[in-house]
């Protein structure tokens, strides 16, 4: 006679062993799951970081060949890029240090493919804002082996729009008189010390004027493109 003790152990290894063996398939599926998940989203890292490399080439390429054109709206948006791609390629960074992690889990990796899709719509952005500038580019430079009396009235226009009133006379005080501190452009202006600071800060800041920090107070003057625009009105 079987002893009742033995066969209630072997029912019951048999049943441990069968649920060993089931949940050892779903850790692996999921294991699978996980390490095709995180080899996918490796590539389309990777893949970005290709296109971001061109962007970035195209980027210069277009500087490169606009580095005429004086400060203004154009070249502002140049820098715009360049920030914003640094920008995208260092979130790039974290996700590949990221997605390394040994602990990492499958939710974790599916959180990260999302954040990979709302890079890649930036990345679309970037693309759709450097073609329209290639565009743009015909139309600031006019057309080929044309004269600098042709480009001129159209650079003009592209770098004065972005000026107030009270900015675009600084400008001329500055064109006519040459530099001056901002208690002197103060005098001129009619507004307070730290209105007028601010301004010029501001006209600094956009490429407009250049500051002498070798004296104090500072002195600003006017930057030669600038200038050259003024002169041609």
């Amino acid at each position: 006679m079987i002893d009742p003790v033995l066969l209630t152990s072997i029912f019951l290894l048999v049943t441990a062993s069968g649920t060993l063996i089931f949940y050892y398939k779903r850790l692996k599926r999921v294991h699978d799951e996980y390490i095709e998940a995180k080899s996918v989203l490796k590539e389309i890292i990777l893949s970005f970081n290709k296109d971001l490399e061109k962007l970035e080439g195209e980027v210069e390429s277009l500087a490169e060949r606009v580095k005429s054109i004086p400060p203004g709206g154009y070249s502002d948006e140049l820098e715009r890029l360049r920030r914003d791609i640094t920008q995208v390629r260092s979130e790039l960074e974290v996700l590949l240090s990221v997605k390394d992690k040994v602990r990492l889990g499958v939710e974790e990796v599916r959180r990260l493919a999302g954040r990979v899709e709302e890079i890649s719509e930036q990345q679309r952005n970037l693309a759709q804002r450097l073609s329209e500038l290639e565009r743009a580019r015909p139309e600031l430079l006019g057309a080929e082996g044309a004269g600098v009396k042709t480009v001129i009235p159209i650079v003009r226009e592209r770098a004065l729009a972005h000026l107030t009133e009270t900015e675009l006379k600084v400008l001329r005080i500055l064109a006519d008189e040459g530099e001056k501190t901002v208690s002197q452009i103060r005098e001129r202006i009619k507004l307070t010390r730290e209105h007028t600071a601010r301004l010029m800060k501001k006209l600094y800041t956009r490429g407009y004027v250049e500051r002498n920090t070798e004296r104090i107070p500072y002195v600003y003057r006017i930057k030669k493109e600038m200038l050259d625009i003024l002169r041609s009105e």
